[in-house]
């Protein structure tokens, strides 16, 4: 099972933006006592180019910078509620947030990583989002600035039926034990999904389509059930849709109101990654 979390780590936004994930981090703070750490990051390429700046000017330009987004985050960190004697803050200077934040995890031991979630049209921009999915060695809350005024408690996990190797099955029992745990935290209630995909070729073939799908929901319902069967999740909240992944989690999510969504990363990196994507991402 999943420990409790003792050391949280807060990504912070800009200050021109709406720190969101200080509101989820101060509550996990009160329900579990873990120590956080806030970390706000700035930094300006003029530093880095000589022919620019000389180096005075460039050490003048850093210190200015760090010294005003300190300042802004001691008044964060003072103003927001939590338990000063647990709270620490540090003003970072880094144009590698994703880098920092894998070394941070590693040498302070954080349990989990907070930040708000950040949308793009374009795919070709790889966000630090998407770095963070990928590289943070540890489980990874990405916060929603999407307000839902009606807290439903509902915690979903997002499991992965399709392979059967050791690696994958251990992810899975890694989603379920997080998501667990978090609905007992929060008194909520776990829900979860598993999509059956079928390609649209099927129709073309001389198959029985109906027929494929009963043999593919019933082996679905066979492997959920005893992987599922030590958390206590009833049939009524188990989900298994077919048809794209990430349309039908979504859809789950909104049919539950989910308040979280728990899903595994396989980490496909390189030309993998690139071309095969992540149903995480």
């Amino acid at each position: 099972m999943v420990k409790a979390y003792e050391s949280i780590l807060i990504v912070l936004d800009k200050p021109k933006h709406e720190q969101a994930a200080m509101e989820y981090a101060s509550y996990l703070q009160a329900r579990t006592g873990a120590r956080v750490g806030l970390a706000s990051f700035c930094w300006h390429p003029m530093v880095e180019q000589s022919a620019v700046l000389d180096s005075l000017h460039a050490q003048q330009l850093k210190m200015g910078m760090l010294s005003e987004r300190d300042s802004w985050l001691q008044d964060l960190r003072a103003q927001s509620g939590m338990d000063s004697k647990n709270v620490t803050a540090e003003t970072v200077w880094t144009n590698d947030i994703a880098r920092w934040v894998a070394a941070a995890v590693m040498d302070d031991g954080h349990d989990l990583v907070v930040k708000s979630v950040h949308h793009s049209e374009s795919f070709l921009h790889t966000r630090l989002d998407w770095r963070l999915i990928l590289d943070c060695p540890a489980p990874l809350l990405m916060v929603s600035n999407r307000h839902n005024p009606q807290r439903s408690g509902n915690v979903l996990a997002s499991l992965d039926l399709r392979r059967q190797d050791v690696e994958h099955q251990a992810l899975n029992l890694k989603i379920l034990d997080a998501a667990s745990y978090v609905a007992e935290l929060v008194d909520g209630t776990m829900h979860c999904v598993y999509v059956l995909e079928f390609s649209e070729l099927l129709h073309g073939l001389d198959v029985e389509v109906r027929s494929v799908h009963e043999k593919a929901e019933k082996k679905a319902s066979s492997l959920l059930d005893a992987l599922i069967e030590p958390y206590g999740v009833s049939k009524a909240k188990v989900h298994i849709p077919d048809g794209k992944v990430e349309r039908c989690v979504q859809r789950v999510v909104h049919e539950i109101n989910a308040d979280l969504l728990v899903v595994g990363t396989s980490a496909n990196k390189g030309l993998t990654g690139a071309l095969l994507g992540n149903s995480a991402e």
